[in-house]
């Protein structure tokens, strides 16, 4: 078992994280991705700064890159992460000049299907401000359900009030997972 520390976080994440699906890898970050993260970030700060979290809990949290043929495009970070309760958040982003290709899109949908069978969450949240109308119907379409409201604290100090999304594990386990779904309808009818 490989373990990694993180610069920006105390947590230890065990067993590195490599998720994919066409074009698209989610993957644990490392001590050398660092510096590729941090200038995608400043280059996107525009776009992503306002709608940074602070995470007000002690609970782990898991931050992976998101790549698109190779490319280092995006973050995804599992955080909030609660055993007890078996739940978690999401939060997201993509680089500006990759938007619009559904490289977010399976990126959740990689990620919630991990944080439901292998983390063993029963619920996947994800916060998302207001006037995010393309996060808000990106989560709609991989089944997340408007649950209500609440206010986070950005990594700014500005309090915003964001809709929160969720999804639910079905009380019988996951029969298809997000991946196989997306799969299902990029498929013709079949007559």
């Amino acid at each position: 078992m490989s373990e990694f520390r993180f610069k920006d976080f105390d947590e230890i994440v065990f067993d590195p994280v490599h998720l994919s699906y066409k074009d698209v890898v989610v993957r644990s970050q490392s001590m050398s991705d660092h510096n590729t993260f941090v200038n995608l970030r400043e280059k996107n700060a525009a776009t992503v700064s306002p709608y940074e979290i602070k995470d007000p809990t002690n609970h782990p949290k898991i931050p992976m890159g998101i790549e698109y043929q190779n490319i280092p495009v995006g973050e995804i970070t599992v955080w909030s992460i609660n055993k007890q309760n078996k739940s978690c958040m999401i939060s997201y982003w993509v680089d500006e000049e990759f938007r619009r290709r559904k490289i977010a899109t399976y990126a959740i949908a990689l990620v919630t299907d991990y944080c439901l069978t292998e983390l063993d969450m029963n619920e996947v949240e994800a916060p998302v401000q207001e006037e995010n109308t393309a996060s808000k119907e990106l989560l709609l379409k991989l089944s997340y359900s408007l649950a209500g409201y609440e206010t986070f604290t950005g990594k700014d100090d500005i309090r915003r009030l964001h809709e929160t999304y969720l999804l639910v594990k079905p009380e019988t386990g996951v029969d298809i997972t997000l991946v196989e779904f997306l799969e299902m309808m990029s498929q013709p009818p079949v007559e």
